[in-house]
Formats: C-alpha cells, structure tokens, sequence
C-alpha cells in the first residue's frame, strides 16, 4: 500500500513539473507513466529488505540497486510502456555521476528520468518509512534544495519547489482525489 501510494503521487507530482516546464501533452503523458510504474522493479526485492527499519547492509543495497534494471527488463515485455524504459531505469541516476544503475554523467541523464527522480524524492521524504518519520513538506522542500546539482536536476528542483510552494497543503502532503489510487 505505501508503494501505491508513493508511485501515485510521484506520478501526479512528475507529471506536473513536466507540465510546468512546458512540455508538449504527450510527453506530459509519458512522465505521468513513468512515475507511476518507476519502481515496479521493487517486486523482486524481497518484503523484508523492503520493510527493514534498520539500515541495509551492502547485500541487501545491491538489491535495492537492482530495481531500475528489473523494473525495466519487465516492462520491456509491455507494449504500452516502452516509451518509459529509460525513466524505469535510470530514476536514480544523479547529475553528479554517483547514481545507479550505471553511474551516468548529468548529460547523459534523459529528461524525462530527472523528472522522476525530483518527483520521487519529494515523495519519499514525506512518506514515512519503517526506518524514519515522514518529513513535512517545508523539510523535504530543503532538503531538495540542498540536493539540487548534485543528486537531482538544479532547475528542476527549482521549479518544483516552487510550484509546491504554490499549492495547497493537501497536495505538498499528496492528498486528495489526484493522488488516490485503485486498491
């Protein structure tokens, strides 16, 4: 439940920036897509490392590492998804060249992913987890401050932490009928 929960609201967030940065309606669609279904590659990790409320130990990371490559080799098999492989896969690619799963330089990072992965990190900070509190909004806006051009897209960030500062609190906590998915 809080991974459907945590991939809807990514969607709506990515799909958002990409709407404010003006990007045409079917790449819009795409991002939309891509944040929904950018960890799908977690259904082969197993329940226990992802629920673990202690740290993981270096097995257990090389899993979690894994997700991207997974979750694109699945949807490689799904007609209707082959437009966001690259996001699947490379969400955790980092401009500073320390992501995974292939350590990309910045250039090298496609758009779309780094749409995501704002989106993604937004959303994990205000979830809880097994191993931390949520984070309130106006914290995980800092802390995306503090990652941008190292971790995550500059301007994105910029952008995105603007539009949340715009918005309601309902949507900066991701509630309300956008964020609701099919349980």
């Amino acid at each position: 439940r809080v991974t459907a929960s945590h991939s809807a609201a990514v969607a709506v967030y990515a799909g958002d920036l990409a709407e404010r940065i003006g990007l045409p309606a079917r790449t819009v669609w795409r991002v939309r897509l891509g944040g929904l279904l950018h960890d799908i590659g977690k259904v082969a990790v197993p329940t226990a490392v992802l629920c673990k409320a202690g740290p993981l130990d270096e097995r257990e990371w090389a899993l979690i590492r894994e997700h991207p490559v997974v979750g694109e080799t699945i949807l490689r098999e799904t007609p209707g998804a082959i437009g966001v492989l690259a996001t699947v896969r490379y969400h955790h690619e980092r401009p500073d060249g320390r992501g995974y799963p292939d350590g990309l330089p910045a250039a090298a990072i496609p758009h779309e992913a780094s749409i995501v992965a704002v989106a993604d990190a937004y959303s994990a900070m205000t979830h809880a987890r097994p191993y931390r509190a949520a984070l309130s909004p106006d914290e995980a806006i800092a802390e995306l401050e503090l990652a941008a051009g190292d971790a995550l897209d500059a301007e994105l960030v910029g952008t995105f932490c603007d539009l949340l500062r715009i918005e309601t609190e309902s949507y900066r906590r991701a509630q309300g009928q956008r964020f609701a998915y099919a349980s």
